[in-house]
């Protein structure tokens, strides 16, 4: 067998060395060279050996992964077309549930995100702050459509980032947060809009001024709305200076005093006035509260479109009016269809007279209605506060 030279051994002859017969101090340089290259390959194959490690602990990693994403893609739920995940969302959803099924992946918050119908419903910030407005409408986007505000914290920046509000409402003390609004709030999706500020007890004489300037004295608030069409206005003072909305989309139209309604039951001195800017009206629901005041007027008011007139008249003071007179006798409605009487009173012996004063009244009117087809009056027994 052939005996295999070191290459030292090699190395060392083709430096001109002969049987080792260096000097002692060349071998002990030689050698030490030697040593320091031996360490310095020792500690990289140390280190490549640690790669590896590495290397296939990822590698191992990745497997479970592929694995993963592999099973995921073969679930059943996962099968499922976005259609059918939809309508499972909309049934199983409820009680804000739909806030966990967003979190569940992402093919799931796309279908809950294009799914309107879980999102349908009333948000209702609570200790709202500025810095919240980015998550509420991160959460919501274009499904942030019905908002309900009624404490007092902050709400205008929302309704200015809200470009989907469809119906909104604002109560209370959402009422005074927007003097905080400057220039056009710009709604171009709002369709429905419900504003309602209590008055004040009767003897909070001393604060009356402080009630009137409520939303301010100097300038209106402005919706820019072109989709608006119907309009709930619960407030005591005067309305066309306290908003400037499209009053000639608006077709249906709400008004009154704010609950409760053992308040005065004061009413706007240019109701009427209001009304003479609702062209399109078609809908009328008025609310007369306890102690209601009537309306002045020598002018007559023809609302030309108007088909469902709804008065909810409590313990008939609206229509038992006989000193002066009364709304209805200010109106006509040509195109009536349907006529609603709502009669809350807390009176168990409330006796007849009323009723057929109030009769009276409406043969009146019912004159000038020539369409009316279906007359409906619910006398509704209740304790009042």
């Amino acid at each position: 067998m052939a005996t295999t030279i070191p290459d030292i051994v090699l190395r060392s002859r083709s430096d001109g060395l002969r049987d080792f017969d260096a000097p002692t101090e060349v071998v002990e340089a030689e050698k030490a060279k030697y040593r320091t290259e031996l360490s310095a390959l020792e500690e990289e194959i140390k280190a490549t050996r640690a790669h590896l490690q590495y290397l296939e602990a990822r590698a191992t990693h990745v497997q479970q992964v592929l694995g993963l994403w592999t099973v995921a893609l073969q679930s059943p739920i996962r099968q499922l077309p976005p259609e059918l995940l939809s309508r499972i969302f909309v049934f199983s959803c409820g009680d804000g549930r739909f806030h966990a099924i967003v979190r569940v992946s992402k093919y799931w918050r796309h279908v809950a995100k294009e799914t309107p119908q879980i999102w349908d419903h009333w948000v209702m910030p609570m200790n709202l702050s500025k810095a919240d407005i980015p998550a509420i409408l991160n959460l919501y986007g274009k499904n942030l459509t019905r908002v309900h505000h009624s404490t007092p914290n902050c709400i205008v920046p929302l309704l200015q980032a809200g470009q989907s509000i469809r119906s909104l409402r604002l109560v209370e003390s959402g009422v005074t947060l927007l003097r905080d609004v400057e220039g056009l709030l710009e709604m171009p999706l709002l369709e429905d809009l419900l504003i309602s500020y209590p008055e004040k007890a009767e003897e909070d004489e001393e604060e009356e001024v402080e009630e009137d300037d409520v939303l301010g004295s100097v300038l209106p608030i402005v919706f820019n709305a072109p989709r608006l069409r119907s309009l709930s206005l619960y407030f005591p003072t005067d309305v066309l200076s306290r908003f400037l909305l499209p009053w000639d989309q608006i077709t249906h139209f709400s008004y009154g005093p704010s609950p409760p309604l053992n308040a005065r039951g004061r009413i706007s001195s240019n109701l009427l006035e209001v009304l003479q800017r609702l062209p399109n009206l078609t809908y009328l629901h008025f609310i007369a509260g306890p102690n209601i005041q009537s309306i002045r007027s020598q002018h007559i008011i023809t609302l030309s479109n108007l088909r469902v007139l709804e008065i909810n008249d409590h313990s008939l003071r609206l229509l038992n009016t006989r000193k002066e007179p009364n709304i209805l006798c200010c109106l006509r409605a040509p195109l009536l269809e349907r006529f609603d009487l709502i009669i809350p009173t807390g009176d168990r012996e409330f006796g007849f007279e009323p009723y057929n004063y109030a009769s009276r009244q409406l043969k009146s009117f019912f004159r000038t209605s020539s369409q009316l087809q279906q007359i409906r009056v619910a006398l509704i027994l209740c304790t009042m506060p």
